[in-house]
């Protein structure tokens, strides 16, 4: 046991006991991961480890995504993109939001079609899913087997920016409710159906491969973040706001 921890983890656990209040990840700035403090209205970003104020917030606001220069919020059941200062707002709500790094936006509306946000404009893709993410110019969104059917029920699929190919499924059968995509499509991260139990797994799209994660009950119930300089998957708890880093594996050698 040792020894497997060895080759394939490496987890540090870090307290911020003097942040007391709940807090949720809701994106980068600048490669930092940046926490919403809801009950203060206040965004935090985390720097070396440690919680500090970034923004504060009016209330009726609700803050859905950051991503460097591109914030989205909901205001009155509005979605409101502010990208370089500039405020747009949309007559349309989601839960299911994504961005790139040029202020598009793209959603998942009521009838689960995916819709982009840009200058003002809303704009129908032809596609059907559940967004997840935008990473190195390609969008990554989910398709349901079974609505009626929680966990281990989705596809992941990757659509490319360019529009010059069409969607491509990268990987199947994933719980698609705690899917994160990290280092630029590189990995992804999800839970999958193991032996009659759910276990979080990360993803090698380019071998094709899986490597298992060890997480600790208290922390296994948040979808983690990425931190680029330590190659870490970070988890952490609200309140108080703590973390534990499990260093990304060199080994992908599950076998589902």
């Amino acid at each position: 046991m040792i020894d497997f921890l060895i080759r394939y983890f490496l987890i540090f656990l870090l307290s911020c006991n003097c942040f007391s209040q709940d807090m949720v990840f809701v994106g980068y700035n600048k490669g930092n991961p940046v926490f919403d403090s809801f009950n203060e209205n206040k965004l935090y970003v985390l720097i070396e480890g440690k919680p500090e104020l970034f923004l504060t917030y009016p209330k009726g606001k609700a803050i859905h995504l950051i991503k460097d220069d591109c914030m989205i919020s909901n205001v009155k059941k509005h979605l409101v993109v502010s990208f370089k200062g500039k405020d747009t707002d949309y007559n349309i709500n989601s839960a299911f939001i994504a961005a790139d790094d040029c202020g598009n936006v793209f959603i998942t509306d009521s009838e689960d079609s995916i819709i982009q946000l840009f200058g003002g404009k809303m704009k129908e893709t032809g596609i059907n899913g559940f967004v997840v993410a935008v990473a190195g110019n390609t969008l990554y969104y989910s398709v349901t087997h079974d609505p009626d059917i929680v966990n281990a029920n989705a596809d992941l699929y990757a659509w490319s920016l360019d529009g010059n190919r069409p969607p491509k499924c990268i990987v199947k059968n994933i719980s698609g409710e705690s899917t994160a995509i990290l280092k630029d499509g590189k990995l992804i991260y999800d839970e999958v159906l193991y032996k009659g139990k759910f276990i979080p797994v990360l993803y090698n799209v380019e071998v094709s491969k899986y490597s298992k994660i060890q997480v600790p009950d208290e922390y296994s119930n948040v979808i983690p973040f990425y931190l680029v300089n330590e190659n870490m998957l970070v988890f952490y708890k609200s309140n108080p706001l703590s973390f534990l880093k499990i260093k990304v594996p060199f080994i992908f050698d599950f076998k589902r």
